[in-house]
């Protein structure tokens, strides 16, 4: 359950705060073990928490968000004088309402997945159902889902405490930078869909995918303009890194066409 996190800032402040040190966390966070994260939280040498916790749990039907599991955590880290890192997913934690009709839904266009973890090696097939994400109605429903945190965190008197956030809105199962890339080939899984076949009838194109990351870090630096952000790049097939000093010089990731 532990977990270590290497904090990097990710946009230059004014007065940027510390980020570093041995954080402590979850991949989510309304399932831990409390008893083992409260006793981590009191370690000597634990610097920060990581609280990850989906939109699902937060918003759990269009504009009604459940605060109680969030404030909890908050709470405690900011009381133990704890760094801060928050992480809302979506992804398998994207929800249901978003795909369904207005006025009670988001109305974004449901793509579904069956997926296998580890590229197939789970051997385990699990469905999801994601936005595209530079589907408008899903960029709306979550810029108004980080407007909410952000008044909320004020209003609890909890936003102070808070050091980073991890970008998300392009995830897939973790709040990693991912999407769903395998197929019955490459995962030698009948029961793993292709979705190269389920982006292409999307419509999808690197210019699309850039154009919806703009859109969500936009949204998060209006309803977080304070604060500092970093993005969990999960290396793999899909996303190549080359030389460090290349990336160094902000030279682009290498994306599939």
């Amino acid at each position: 359950m532990l977990l270590l996190v290497i904090c990097s800032l990710a946009r230059a402040q004014s007065s940027p705060a510390d980020l570093r040190g041995i954080y402590v966390g979850g991949n989510d966070i309304a399932n831990e073990n409390t008893k083992s994260l409260t006793a981590a939280l009191r370690v000597p040498g634990v610097d920060g928490f990581l609280l990850v916790i989906g939109w699902d749990e937060i918003e759990p039907a269009l504009g009604q968000y459940q605060w109680a599991t969030l404030d909890k955590w908050m709470s405690q880290a900011a009381s133990a004088g704890k760094k801060i890192t928050l992480s809302v997913t979506d992804g398998t934690h994207t929800p249901s309402w978003l795909f369904q009709p207005a006025p009670g839904g988001g109305g974004a266009r449901p793509l579904s997945f069956s997926i296998s973890r580890k590229g197939g090696a789970s051997n385990v097939c699990e469905q999801e159902t994601i936005a595209a994400p530079w589907d408008p109605a899903f960029l709306k429903q979550f810029d108004s889902m980080l407007a909410a945190l952000s008044a909320h965190l004020k209003d609890a008197g909890t936003y102070k405490p808070l050091t980073l956030l991890r970008l998300t809105g392009i995830n897939r199962d973790t709040d990693e930078l991912h999407l769903p890339e395998e197929t019955p080939q490459s995962t030698g899984l009948a029961c793993v869909s292709d979705a190269i076949v389920t982006w292409q009838n999307a419509g999808y194109l690197p210019s699309l995918l850039l154009q919806g990351w703009d859109a969500i870090t936009s949204s998060f630096h209006k309803s977080f303009p304070d604060k500092s952000f970093t993005v969990a790049i999960i290396a793999g097939p899909t996303l190549r890194f080359h030389r460090l000093p290349r990336m160094a010089r902000s030279s682009p990731a290498t994306f599939p066409t």
